[in-house]
């Protein structure tokens, strides 16, 4: 419902951080180096982590994200700037303001960009992942934070999502083969994908 109120920017924004659990400074800081698409990952940097000390950290890159980013950055591979920022003009303030109205609006409880992440983790660990390959994912230092803070339970989640980031963190981990990406999927127009991603 909150998603209907937002614009459609911060809707991509919004599912991307609650797909991946990334923190608004890590999206507002990753470049396009920082993608694998075919290996379906997100390198995060350290630099960009909380406090720097997250170390470097492999995120996996679920659904159609890939084929998506892929998109919207449209020249060859070898052509793209390494360096150009994903999200161009991301903002993390601006869109906690965008999130608080959209709620306001929506008439339903505010939430903010980090309480995204924070159910990313939770559906993580619902998803039954192993609670190391967790904090490791999440950039979390120790396990305890991981542990003590998101063991709590999300009810009606689907079950599709929940095997969705099982095989996120499958290929992640090396358990499971990449899926194939095909970059084809989109036709080269990333639009064309958007109620895929926000599905």
């Amino acid at each position: 419902m909150l998603l209907q109120h937002l614009p459609e920017r911060h809707q991509i924004m919004a599912m991307f951080i609650e797909r991946h659990g990334l923190r608004g400074r890590e999206v507002a800081g990753l470049l396009v180096g920082d993608l694998d698409l075919r290996g379906r990952t997100i390198r995060v940097a350290r630099s960009r982590t909380k406090g720097r000390t997250g170390g470097r950290r492999s995120v996996p890159l679920v659904g159609l994200w890939a084929e998506y980013l892929d998109a919207i950055h449209l020249p060859a591979v070898e052509l793209r700037d390494m360096d150009a920022v994903v999200f161009p003009g991301f903002n993390q303030n601006t869109f906690r303001g965008a999130m608080a109205r959209s709620a306001k609006r929506a008439k339903v409880k505010a939430c903010t960009p980090h309480q995204l992440r924070h159910r990313y983790i939770t559906m993580l660990m619902q998803a039954r992942v192993d609670p190391a390959l967790v904090a490791k994912i999440a950039g979390h230092r120790k396990l305890s934070v991981t542990q003590d803070t998101y063991t709590h339970v999300l009810h009606g989640e689907p079950s599709w999502r929940l095997d969705e980031l099982r095989a996120g963190v499958g290929w992640v981990s090396g358990l499971v083969p990449v899926p194939t990406f095909d970059a084809d999927v989109l036709g080269g127009h990333g639009s064309a994908i958007l109620n895929g991603v926000l599905a």
